[in-house]
C-alpha cells in the first residue's frame, strides 16, 4: 500500500483491480488525519497506483466508510465519518479500458438482479392480492357472525313457540274434565 491506513473503504472495481478509498492513520471517527485519496491494487501485477485523473481523489476527506460498486461501474464511497458522521455519498468514475458489460460474471449479474426485481414486483403483486383476500375473508366473517345470530335468534323464536304450544295443548288437556 502506498500510504499506511485504517479504517479506508475497500471495493473489487470493473477492471478487476482492488480500490482502497479514504481511511486515516488513527483509529476514531474523531481522530484526524482523514484521506480523501483512492488508491489500486493490481492483484495480477502485484503493484500499487495512485491514478491521476481527478476522481482519484473524493471531494469530501473520510474514514469508516462503506465502498461500493455500482451496476453503472462507477465506485461509491457511502457515509463514514471526518470528526462527525458523514451521509454524504460520492461517486467516482473509474477509467478503465475493460468493458465490463461482456464479462460473464457481470452478465449473469445483471441477469440476477433482473430477475430479482421481477420477483420483488410478483411478491408485491402477491401481498397486494392477499390483503385483498384478507379484507374479502373479514367481509365474510362478518356476514358469517350475522348469519349465526340470525340462526341463532330463529332457533330461540322456534323453541318459545314450541315451549307455548306444549303449555297450550296442555293447558287444554288439564282442563278437560
Amino acid at each position: 500500500m502506498p500510504s499506511p491506513k485504517v479504517q479506508f473503504g475497500l471495493v473489487s472495481g470493473p477492471d478487476k483491480k482492488i480500490y482502497v478509498i479514504g481511511g486515516g492513520t488513527e483509529t476514531g471517527n474523531n481522530a484526524s488525519p482523514f484521506f480523501k485519496t483512492v488508491e489500486i491494487y493490481d492483484p495480477n501485477t502485484d503493484t500499487w497506483t495512485i491514478p491521476g485523473w481527478s476522481e482519484s481523489i473524493m471531494p469530501t476527506e473520510r474514514k469508516e466508510l462503506g465502498a461500493a460498486l455500482g451496476s453503472n461501474g462507477r465506485i461509491y464511497a457511502i457515509g463514514g465519518a471526518n470528526g462527525g458522521y458523514i451521509d454524504a455519498n460520492e461517486e467516482a468514475t473509474i477509467v478503465v479500458d475493460v468493458d465490463y458489460t461482456v464479462d460473464p460474471v457481470y452478465i449473469q449479474v445483471t441477469k440476477l438482479n433482473q430477475t430479482l426485481n421481477a420477483l420483488t414486483d410478483t411478491i408485491d403483486d402477491m401481498n397486494a392480492q392477499m390483503l385483498e383476500l384478507n379484507s374479502t375473508i373479514d367481509n365474510l366473517h362478518s356476514k358469517l357472525d350475522l348469519m349465526t345470530v340470525e340462526l341463532l335468534v330463529a332457533g330461540i323464536a322456534t323453541m318459545i313457540l314450541i315451549v307455548v304450544t306444549i303449555a297450550v295443548v296442555y293447558t287444554t288437556r288439564a282442563k278437560k274434565p
